[in-house]
């Protein structure tokens, strides 16, 4: 699938939940706001569809406790007193 084109007026290019990029009016579409992902997302006044102003991702696949290893993962050694 190429790059849709945008023609002058013919609106923004928006994304459906699928990842498929759409035309809209801007006028057309209700105020943004962040799903629970973190995508900005905005309804369609008239369907309640809706759409993303990027393509939308998904749930992370990292869990808590998982993923690569951090310095602050190590536990931190006991005061030295050097006299």
């Amino acid at each position: 699938m190429g790059t849709p084109f945008k023609m002058k007026g013919a609106g923004k290019v928006y994304y459906e939940g699928s990842g498929d990029p759409i035309n809209l009016n801007p006028k057309d579409l209700s105020k943004g706001y962040f799903d629970e992902h973190g995508n900005k997302a905005y309804d369609h006044k008239e369907t309640g569809d809706v759409f993303y102003e990027k393509k939308p991702r998904g749930e992370s696949e990292i869990k808590e406790g998982t993923g690569p290893k951090m310095p602050s993962d190590r536990p931190i050694e006991g005061e030295r007193f050097y006299t």
